[in-house]
């Protein structure tokens, strides 16, 4: 267990020494600009294709590899404080990786997930042009799902663990790359458990729709670097108005 008393828990991120920054950087922010380009070469190509009267061809592998790209472009913002925070502990790139790759691999659980639900999606289909679901009642099903989700108690224990790093390390703290590896796992593992609804809302707006993307994605960051007691409101604020949209879907 980490020291309360480790003064790199105390300090304000702008304190972050510059080694703390560069590790960051390079173990985060560089994969999420790599994961965006990917991601907007993917949306592209997609509608390129549609526009062109054709139709792009889904292996599973590909569906698979395109929601971990995706996956990684919108969560790696999220978890970007966390990661700093490690480094400001250990200073060593290799361990803050490690823990980066236990928090992708929660999420490539995901996307696993994901891709053989779209895949069954489209071999019914179900899906529609812009791989958005073709009824709207299983719109307005999947939208108030998220809506009530948003009030859940998981919900809201998940958001705390993941929105709150400086106490998800006081508890979870282990020694090591191995160390760094599970918790990077159990930090993705609460994001997962605070947003994976609301990645299922691509069905709606379009699993390759680039706004939609940025909407959820910039949504998820919100809800973790916000302070908790405003991220807590914002969320049954969002709640409500999914519930809202739930209704006007089906109806």
């Amino acid at each position: 267990m980490l020291s309360p008393t480790n003064p790199s828990l105390s300090a304000p991120p702008h304190s972050a020494p510059p080694r703390a920054w560069l590790i960051a950087i390079a173990v985060c922010a560089l994969p999420l600009a790599a994961a965006w380009w990917l991601t907007i070469n993917m949306s592209g190509d997609f509608y390129a294709a549609n526009n062109g009267g054709g139709q792009m061809f889904f292996t599973f592998g590909a569906l698979f590899i395109m929601w971990a790209v995706m996956m990684a472009a919108m969560m790696l913002p999220s978890v970007f404080p966390a990661t700093l925070l490690f480094s400001r502990v250990n200073r060593e790139w290799q361990k803050t990786g490690a823990f980066v790759c236990g928090y992708l691999s929660a999420w490539l659980v995901f996307s696993l997930a994901a891709a053989a639900g779209q895949w069954r999606l489209m071999r019914w289909d179900g899906l529609d042009e812009n791989l958005a679901l073709s009824s709207n009642i299983a719109q307005g099903a999947l939208l108030g799902f998220a809506g009530v989700y948003q009030f859940s108690t998981l919900k809201k224990a998940c958001l705390r663990w993941c929105a709150e790093p400086v106490t998800f390390f006081l508890l979870h703290w282990k020694n090591g790359r191995a160390g760094a590896i599970v918790m990077g796992l159990k930090n993705g593992g609460f994001c997962l458990g605070c947003c994976w609804v609301l990645m299922l809302l691509l069905f709606v707006g379009g699993v390759m729709e680039l706004r939609w993307i940025f909407l959820l994605a910039f949504f998820a960051l919100a809800e973790k670097i916000l302070p908790l007691a405003v991220s807590e409101i914002t969320g049954k604020i969002i709640g409500g108005i999914l519930l809202l949209v739930s209704l006007l879907a089906i109806f």
